[in-house]
């Protein structure tokens, strides 16, 4: 009985404590530090803030480096503009299933979308969405092109992290009303 009770304290610990780290990004995108403005959400709930007229949703997943340094950026500048919340969605496993709900995200965002080689349209990493008032008013997946050929790290050199704090400053003061 006792052996029992003390399984299931472990267990409950250990449950509670990867609920906390998938809920939190920093582990995953190790350039981010734990005090970020993102709050973790799944398909259904991007699904749900597309459609609600008013939502900062971050879209990328673990495995992109180019979404580690997006999301610090994007954290830095939220931060500096006083946002409290920006969504992240990970997408990784819904576009590889290809789920319902997936789809349905991709069928709402086609008009910004990039088609591939052989016209196929999807979400790809890393990718913000600003939509006020029921319309988009700032979508950036531009980095997700990013040459082959050319690192991340040479990449995100100080012209480029500038460049691409300028533009995500404007779309979220557009946002703010600013």
């Amino acid at each position: 009985m006792i052996a029992a009770l003390v399984a299931f304290i472990i267990i409950g610990k250990h449950n509670f404590k990867q609920a906390e780290t998938d809920n939190d990004i920093s582990y995953k995108h190790n350039i981010l530090d734990k005090h970020n403005i993102y709050e973790k959400i799944n398909a259904s709930q991007a699904l749900k803030k597309i459609n609600s007229g008013n939502a900062l949703i971050f879209m990328g997943f673990a495995e992109s480096k180019q979404s580690e340094y997006y999301a610090s950026l994007l954290n830095e500048v939220a931060k500096h503009l006083k946002i409290e919340k920006i969504y992240y969605y990970d997408f990784y496993n819904d576009r590889k299933e290809n789920n319902g709900t997936y789809q349905t995200i991709v069928e709402k965002l086609t008009n910004y979308l990039q088609k591939d080689d052989v016209g196929k349209v999807d979400i790809q990493a890393p990718t913000f969405l600003v939509i006020k008032d029921g319309s988009v008013i700032y979508f950036d997946s531009d980095t997700s092109r990013i040459q082959a050929n050319l690192s991340e790290e040479d990449y995100w050199n100080d012209y480029n992290k500038n460049l691409k704090k300028a533009y995500i400053e404007a779309g979220l003061k557009n946002y703010l009303g600013e």
